[in-house]
């Protein structure tokens, strides 16, 4: 119940809502909370599409995910690394968000294009997105 409460207050729902919601539509209340605090709006449908990209664009931008296979039997010294919230502070830190991604006053910059992408993309520095705020709230807390 403990828990349940505090993902109620950290995304501003309805502790029964919260109850009944994925962790997705949990920080999507998140984003749009941090959207109106911002005066953002943001539209019902997405109305852009991504960027045509050639096909070894394609293949450096989704490298997809490689699992290690264990041989059967009973290990010690085993250890696990934790991908899953290393993509949340990946887009915290690199300040990922709909909102940063390509935008006009940042075009020039060196230092803020995405690795084996840059003639595609680049991350705004002058502004926080709002994925990455929100993010910030749940990964250091209010």
């Amino acid at each position: 119940m403990e828990g349940l409460a505090e993902l109620s207050r950290v995304c501003r729902i309805p502790l029964q809502l919260a109850s009944r919601s994925t962790i997705g539509k949990c920080l999507s209340s998140l984003y749009f909370y941090n959207a109106h605090k911002k005066d953002i709006l943001i539209p019902w449908k997405p109305i852009t599409s991504e960027i045509f990209k050639s096909f070894s664009d394609l293949l450096n931008a989704d490298k997809g995910g490689f699992v290690f296979e264990s041989k059967p039997g009973a290990y010690n010294k085993v250890a696990e690394f934790d991908f899953i919230s290393l993509y949340p502070n990946i887009m915290l830190r690199k300040n990922v968000s709909s909102d940063t991604i390509n935008c006009t006053c940042c075009k020039s910059e060196t230092d803020n294009k995405v690795p084996e992408l840059e003639h595609l993309y680049h991350l705004c520095k002058k502004r926080i997105g709002i994925v990455s705020l929100s993010l910030k709230t749940v990964l250091e807390g209010d």
